[in-house]
């Protein structure tokens, strides 16, 4: 782990959350709202179970797929899973030029409009209001 300018080895066994210097940066910090609900009695909210969380396949893997001058390219972009998690690379000699991120973010927003278009026109053709 690297947390306040020095490094630690660790087991393989062991979590990122057990660690003694993730105690010691962990920072937790709580809106006004929360603030105000935990102030109230127990009584007054619902106790909900503890959720689980779904790891996606790079999750596993623990890979993460960088993004380059070399390695991008829109349908990356555009046409990953919703849930995929890509590392761009904006400084440095391989970092992304102005130009991808631009047409990356055009692309994006383009997309969506016509997805949104495509939809309001099925709504159109088949008059559901």
């Amino acid at each position: 782990f690297l947390a306040r300018s020095y490094f630690t080895d660790t087991e393989d066994t062991e979590t990122a959350e057990g660690s003694t210097i993730y105690e010691e940066t962990r920072v937790v910090t709580q809106s006004w709202w929360a603030k105000i609900s935990n102030r109230c009695p127990e009584w007054m909210f619902k106790k909900l179970d503890q959720p689980s969380r779904l790891y996606t396949l790079e999750d596993v893997q623990d890979f993460r797929p960088f993004l380059t001058r070399s390695t991008w390219g829109l349908e990356k972009i555009f046409c990953r899973p919703t849930n995929s998690r890509y590392i761009a690379i904006v400084d440095g000699p391989g970092s992304l030029t102005k130009a991808q991120l631009r047409s990356s973010l055009l692309c994006s927003l383009i997309g969506t409009a016509l997805i949104i278009l495509l939809l309001v026109a099925f709504l159109v053709w088949f008059q559901i209001p």
